[in-house]
């Protein structure tokens, strides 16, 4: 039970990052826009998550996050 828990939290926390950032670099440049921050962010994301081994998620979000202009606030 404890290496089948061990194994999804692999799975789910660098596997599958790593799958997303690959798949994104696929899309065309034009048609993939900034949602992610171009190549450049996708390549250093892809590097923390493999130097890190962990945190796939929390490492996307913080790039995504990061290029997107802030909310205005509600008066």
């Amino acid at each position: 039970m404890g290496r089948a828990m061990r194994a999804a939290a692999w799975i789910f926390d660098y596997a599958l990052p790593l799958a997303a950032i690959g798949t994104y670099q696929l899309i065309p440049d034009k048609a993939r826009g900034k949602a992610f921050g171009g190549p450049s962010a996708s390549v250093s994301a892809m590097r923390a998550i493999l130097y890190q081994g962990s945190g796939g998620w929390e490492i996307i979000r913080q790039i995504a996050v990061s290029n997107h202009p802030d909310r205005p606030s509600m008066p």
